[in-house]
C-alpha cells in the first residue's frame, strides 16, 4: 500500500472484484473495496499472507478455489477483469517456478 504502483494495481484488482459482486447482485461487506484493500494492506503489512508464504515454500496456493470464480462472474456478467486475470495469470507463474 505503501507504494503508488502496487497500490494503484491493488485498487483496480479490488475495484473489478467490486464491479463483479455488483453486476451478480451481491453487496459488498465493506462502501468500498478497494479502500478496504489499501487499509487491509496497511493493517497487516508486517505480516506474510497465506499465498506468499505458499510461494515461497513452493507449495500449491489457495487462488484456485478463490480466482476462477471470481473471473467466471466477471464473464457471465460481461464485467471485464483484465487486472485480475493478469494477477491470476502471475500467480499461476510464480507457483510454478
Amino acid at each position: 500500500a505503501a507504494d503508488p504502483p502496487l497500490r494503484d494495481l491493488l485498487e483496480r484488482a479490488a475495484a473489478e472484484g467490486e464491479r463483479v459482486l455488483k453486476a451478480r447482485g451481491i453487496r459488498p461487506l465493506e462502501s468500498s473495496l478497494p479502500a478496504f484493500a489499501v487499509r487491509l494492506c496497511r493493517d497487516t503489512a508486517a505480516n506474510v499472507n497465506s499465498m506468499l508464504a505458499d510461494i515461497r515454500t513452493g507449495r500449491r496456493t489457495e487462488l484456485e478455489a478463490i480466482v476462477p470464480p471470481l473471473l467466471a462472474a466477471g464473464k457471465r456478467a460481461r464485467v471485464p477483469t483484465p487486472v485480475l486475470s493478469s494477477l491470476y495469470s502471475w500467480t499461476r507463474a510464480l507457483e510454478g517456478r
